[in-house]
């Protein structure tokens, strides 16, 4: 179990500090936001998808005490 949460973790800070570089190096090339925007909506279609289909159905967890 520790181990998942270390990968999640990790992954979540390899890509929370990855796309503001990735920005950062797509704006200093071209020196237009137009392919960054791009770039920002793919990450975006790609966690909304991941939502939809790894996360799945949320629900309430109900604990009996």
């Amino acid at each position: 179990m520790g181990r998942y949460f270390r990968a999640k973790r990790w992954s979540s800070l390899r890509k929370g500090a990855g796309l503001p570089i990735g920005i950062g190096l797509i704006v200093e090339k071209t020196g237009s936001f137009f392919y960054a925007l791009g770039y920002v909506g793919v990450a975006a279609l790609i966690g909304a998808l991941s939502y939809i289909f790894i996360v799945g159905d949320v629900r309430r967890v109900e604990i009996d005490a």
